[in-house]
Formats: C-alpha cells, sequence, structure tokens
C-alpha cells in the first residue's frame, strides 16, 4: 500500500460513523497488507469501510466495501 520506509506504518479499518473497527502498526520496511491479517472478513458487517495506512507524514486512504 504505502511504500516500505523506515518509519512505523498504521493501519486502520474505519467504518461510516467513523469509528475504528481494527488497527494496527507494522514495523518500518514492511508494507503489504492481507484483509485477514488486520481483522476476519467473517467479523465485519456488509458495508463500507476506509482503510488508512499512514507512515510518517504519508497517509493513505481507500475505500472497502464488504
Amino acid at each position: 500500500l504505502l511504500p516500505p520506509a523506515t518509519d512505523m506504518q498504521r493501519q486502520e479499518l474505519i467504518d461510516t460513523l467513523g469509528r475504528t473497527v481494527a488497527q494496527r502498526n507494522l514495523p518500518g520496511g514492511q508494507s503489504s497488507l492481507r484483509m485477514d491479517d488486520l481483522i476476519p472478513a467473517e467479523s465485519l458487517s456488509s458495508g463500507t469501510y476506509m482503510l488508512r495506512c499512514t507512515s510518517g507524514k504519508l497517509t493513505l486512504t481507500r475505500k472497502l466495501i464488504k
């Protein structure tokens, strides 16, 4: 998602009400993400979510629909 960096990368899954459903921190240099590593898809209700990845000053947000 984000290019590998030396900074810690924070990944958050946010619902449409702005609540953080899941989050994790990855050590610098790691940039891959499998959804099941963050939260099992079966545990999510159907709907729209935002995935926010932050590393240093760079933030990337993507919309996910289940």
